[in-house]
Parts: C-alpha cells; structure tokens; sequence
C-alpha cells in the first residue's frame, strides 16, 4: 500500500482505504497524482472476480489527492455505480497515470478481498472454561457448513 499520509507526488498512486471489505460495505479509493493538481475529476474502474467492472469518477479533495466511494452488492447490474462481489472474491481499482514523473504512462493498481465476518461461536470469557476443559465440536457458518477457505475470515477476540 502507497503511503497516502506524505503529500502527492508527480508517481501516481492508488489504494483502497481497508485491505478487507464485507459485501455491502462502501469502499472508498485514493489516488495522489500531483501532476493532476487542479485538473478536475479522474477516473479509475473498479473490477470484481464476479466480473463487474464499474467506472468511479474521483474529485480532487486537495492539491493532487483525488477521493470516491462506491458501495458494494451481492447483485447488482453492469455500469450502475455499485460493485457486484460476493464473499471470496478479490476487488481491484486500476488508476492510469498519464505521467509517471518520468514522461512515461504507468498503470497502477491496488486489491482487496470480499470477506465475511460472523460469529462463529461465543464462549462466557467472565467464566471461563474450566480446569482442564477444552472448547471443541464442528463449526458451521449460518448453518451452511460452508468451508473456511472461501474467504471467511475468523476474529477471535474476548468481548
């Protein structure tokens, strides 16, 4: 990920605001392209492995840092302004840089997975378990037995 908290430099850069995203999440994207400063809007097109591609224009919020956001689906139609994806699938935003800083194009792009976070299960961590007990079974996901290797991804923590 490109360091979006130095000022814009004439190397265009872009990144998505989280590396992991859940399906109806709104994904914001950045781009930092001094060369573009005072240029108005860019665009950059999003892409899903489910196969949509959406165009999203980005404004200018500062002197070569371009800001949007585009809300995710799990259906949507082609060219409507919101991303089809689905749980395992990766999104990529591709940012065509007319001038690297050097006077040559660069293409330049960034990804980040379609996840789902659930709660598998909750133990009472004010009891605890107790001596020599152990936490064990088989585990499903909303009653699917949908594996965990489809882009689940698994949080433990006391709460």
């Amino acid at each position: 990920m490109a360091a979006f908290d130095l000022p814009a430099g004439p190397t265009g850069e872009v990144e998505f605001d989280a590396e992991f995203y859940e399906v109806g999440d709104t994904v914001t994207i950045n781009v930092r392209d001094f060369d573009l400063s005072g240029g108005g809007p860019v665009d950059v097109q999003v892409v899903s492995t489910s196969g949509d591609i959406e165009t999203v224009t980005i404004s200018e919020i500062a002197l070569g840092v371009f800001e949007a956001s585009i809300t995710t689906a799990a259906t949507s139609a082609a060219n409507d302004g919101v991303l089809d994806v689905a749980v395992g699938d990766v999104i990529t935003v591709t940012y065509n840089d007319a001038d690297d800083g050097s006077g040559n194009p660069a293409v330049v792009m960034d990804s980040a997975d379609i996840i789902l976070l659930t709660t598998v299960f909750e133990q009472d961590f004010e009891t605890g378990l107790g001596e020599n007990e152990n936490l064990h079974g088989t585990f499903t996901i909303n009653d699917t037995n949908v594996p965990l290797n489809n882009g689940t991804l698994m949080v433990g923590h006391p709460g």
